[in-house]
């Protein structure tokens, strides 16, 4: 026998549970889209912190290379001083010996 009061309450209970499907629904589908939107930021991150490291390493590469190179050109800029010093104290010492020599 089906009533009135029975028919509401069937259609009532529908409608709640069309309604309670619709927000589970949306529920999933927002959290899909924040859960996207950080999967996103956590690539977009994790690319720029790649790319930042690998630039500063070839960055710090150069700068090593370029100060080895620096390194070794004084180095090289210091031992021709050095030998151009010893060169010109022998050359002194020579011409003093000569002089003495004569005297």
């Amino acid at each position: 026998m089906n009533t009135w009061r029975e028919y509401v309450r069937r259609e009532r209970n529908a409608v709640n549970v069309i309604g309670a499907i619709a927000r589970r629904t949306l529920r999933i589908e927002v959290f899909q889209r924040i859960r996207m939107i950080a999967r996103e930021n956590y690539l977009d991150a994790n690319a720029k912190r790649i790319l930042t490291n690998y630039f500063n390493m070839s960055k710090h590469s150069v700068l090593k290379k370029a100060y080895s190179r620096w390194r070794q050109n004084s180095f090289q800029l210091c031992v021709m001083k050095k030998v151009a010093a010893e060169l010109r104290l022998k050359m002194t010492r020579d011409k003093h010996k000569q002089e003495n020599e004569r005297i």
